[in-house]
């Protein structure tokens, strides 16, 4: 088990594969903790690819297929520094959850111009499909896939373009709140506010 806090690693260019160029790859049963710090990869600009054979860059993070658990509690994790002759149309993505991999983003920040999180099942067994769950942390493409779900009493939120999941704890109608204040702020005469989650309030 790895914890890291407060790391910078940055990522230029791609070495030999994809999965050999992240900023933090999981593999072998091991568990790496992310508490905070700025992870970034870049893409290949259009000759890197043409002199590598190849057109696209790395994830930033991941578990590959020999498993592992991923937990990411905080920190910035980027692929979107692409400069104007990259490839950016080929980026991996954010997080890579492989043939075995656990992940679980309770926090972070998450930049990457395709999915956030790629779902990959290398070798074809569906017992060892990817798991885990979001239950935080700002995006800047919505989160949800087929395996890696947000958890339950959690809700997505998009604002201008940001995904941010966060615990709901209300809900007028079909419409859920990640505030009591914001649930109130938006009630209409008449309509019944229903908690969700556990608050602390008080009037004055």
């Amino acid at each position: 088990t790895v914890e890291l806090t407060d790391v910078v690693v940055q990522q230029k260019g791609m070495y030999t594969s994809p999965w050999n160029s992240m900023t933090i790859s999981v593999n072998g049963g091991g568990t790496v903790i992310v508490q905070s710090g700025t992870y970034s990869t870049e893409c290949l600009t259009a000759e890197e690819a043409n002199n590598q054979g190849t057109s696209h860059g790395p994830w930033v993070a991941g578990v590959l297929n020999s498993g592992g658990t991923l937990i990411i509690n905080g920190g910035t994790f980027s692929n979107d520094n692409f400069g104007e002759n990259s490839l950016a149309t080929y980026a991996r993505g954010a997080i890579l959850a492989d043939t075995g991999a656990n992940i679980q983003i309770n926090g972070g920040t998450f930049n990457a111009l395709k999915a956030i999180v790629d779902i990959q099942n290398n070798l074809g067994d569906a017992s060892k499909n990817p798991t885990g769950e979001i239950k935080g942390g700002i995006f800047s493409a919505d989160p949800s896939n087929a395996y890696v779900k947000v958890a339950e009493g959690y809700v997505v939120i998009e604002n201008n373009g940001v995904w941010t999941v966060a615990k709901a704890v209300a809900k007028i109608g079909e419409t859920t709140y990640t505030s009591l204040a914001d649930a109130f702020a938006a009630a209409q005469a008449g309509d019944t506010i229903t908690l969700l989650a556990d608050v602390t309030a008080w009037t004055r």
